[in-house]
């Protein structure tokens, strides 16, 4: 198994390699190297494609399974000949469901639907077949018994035998002894053996054979015995007992203790627990199968979170921002500084990019670069326009950069208000439904009373 997982996921890597251009989507990688920032971008790509790939090709394998299947069922005769008649099935077995397309000279077109039955056998053909049926049934009844004059197990009286068409109704003559499925009272049978006082009970079961107009019927004798357990159902019976009677005596007591002896000899038990393996084997084979259409999806909300986090704590960073520089900081010393800030919270996404830029900067990439990177990679409007205004000021130099940071800030604060209260009114629209669901059940806890009184 593990073998043929490997070679999947081999062939899976060697379709992506040959058709990069073919699977990658820029929204993709996007979003992989917007959430990810520990494995390089070209890792992680090619880990999601395989994932995908692999879930396709066990997609595609049961497909073209099921096509060759179909294909081969579609290829079949039709029902309607070229002379207009209809194949009826053989007698016995079930009719068909035909739809036909009609059209007359004047172009006058519809449809409709008939059921056509199998073929009903003939007077002549039914007494053959019910002089087959008396000879084929008793025999048939016996089940694992030997004659009729000693039965001991279940018999069998079906409603229908064997391909013949006849229904069949079984009346017993004791019910309690013997029930019209052919099952057999044990406690019944004991009854009356004390009862009688004899080793067995004699029976009989009438069956009435119907079929269309043909009607028979037909008498049946029985004598039902004790049935002589054998070795294992002796120990079955006697485990049970002394179970039942162990139960019974320790019930006064914390603890019901098993008996360690039936009838003289030492026995042991074990419990039986269900196996979940294969509810679970199930559930984990569509949970597999639904992988493939929503990890684009899931990636796509994780970027989204991730986004609309950035955008929450751009206030908070501009304001910082804003603030180093009014101190005289540059904006390099600026982001450091901010840096340090976040130190404690280094999970935090605004975090993880400014702590990107400035190992950038401490690498030897330049400044115009580096505030380009941080604003594509936190993909927000603000950013990239404060992205914009950084480059401005690198390339053209400014000395109202704080206040324009400053300004930014207070637009960055009434934006966050506004998408504050947005969500506030989006919970209250979630709220709704449970809201309507309480009103209901109170409506019915009120209702449903008032009219059990009237009535």
């Amino acid at each position: 198994m593990k073998k043929q997982k490997d070679l999947l996921n081999a062939f899976s890597r060697f379709l992506y390699r040959k058709g990069k251009k073919w699977f990658q989507s820029a929204k993709v990688r996007e979003d992989l190297n917007y959430i990810n920032r520990k494995d390089p971008t070209s890792k992680a790509e090619e880990d999601y494609y395989t994932g995908k790939i692999k879930v396709v090709l066990i997609l595609l394998f049961a497909a073209l399974f099921l096509g060759i299947v179909l294909s081969v069922q579609s290829r079949t005769e039709g029902l309607l000949r070229k002379d207009n008649g209809i194949s009826r099935n053989k007698p016995g077995k079930a009719g068909d469901q035909l739809i036909l397309e009609y059209r007359d000279e004047q172009g006058i077109a519809g449809e409709t639907s008939i059921q056509v039955e199998a073929r009903h056998y003939t007077d002549e053909e039914l007494e053959k077949l019910f002089k087959q049926l008396e000879e084929e049934l008793p025999g048939y009844l016996l089940g694992n018994n030997e004659e009729p004059e000693n039965v001991q197990e279940d018999l069998r009286l079906p409603e229908k035998f064997g391909e013949y068409p006849f229904l069949i109704n079984w009346e017993s003559s004791n019910y309690n002894l013997l029930q019209n499925d052919g099952t057999i009272s044990e406690e019944e049978l004991e009854e009356l053996v004390k009862k009688e006082k004899t080793g067995s009970v004699p029976v009989s079961v009438t069956a009435v054979f119907t079929y269309d107009d043909f009607y028979r019927e037909k008498l049946y004798y029985f004598r039902i015995c004790p049935r002589i357990l054998s070795e294992e159902e002796t120990m079955r019976k006697a485990v049970e007992d002394s179970l039942i009677r162990s139960e019974k005596e320790s019930r006064t007591k914390d603890y019901y203790y098993l008996p360690g002896e039936v009838n003289g000899k030492p026995v042991s038990y074990k419990e039986k627990k269900d196996n979940p393996a294969l509810p679970v084997f199930l559930i984990l084979l569509m949970a597999a199968g639904g992988v493939y259409f929503l990890a684009d999806k899931d990636l796509a909300g994780k970027a989204a979170k991730r986004q609309e986090k950035l955008q929450l704590e751009y206030s908070d960073f501009a304001s910082r921002l804003a603030l180093y520089l009014t101190c005289g900081l540059t904006v390099r010393g600026a982001f450091f500084r901010i840096a340090s800030d976040y130190a404690d919270t280094p999970e935090e996404p605004i975090a993880e990019e400014i702590l990107q830029a400035c190992r950038e900067m401490e690498s030897g990439v330049t400044e115009t670069v580096v505030y380009d990177h941080f604003g594509k990679r936190c993909r927000g409007s603000s950013y990239r326009r404060l992205s914009g205004l950084l480059l401005q000021n690198l390339k053209k130099g400014s000395s109202s950069l704080a206040g324009v940071l400053r300004m930014e800030t207070r637009e960055a604060f009434e934006e966050r208000k506004r998408s504050a209260k947005e969500r506030g009114e989006e919970a209250g629209t979630k709220m709704l439904a449970p809201l309507m669901l309480l009103l209901m059940i109170v409506m019915a806890m009120i209702l449903i009373p008032a009219f059990l009184s009237f009535s």
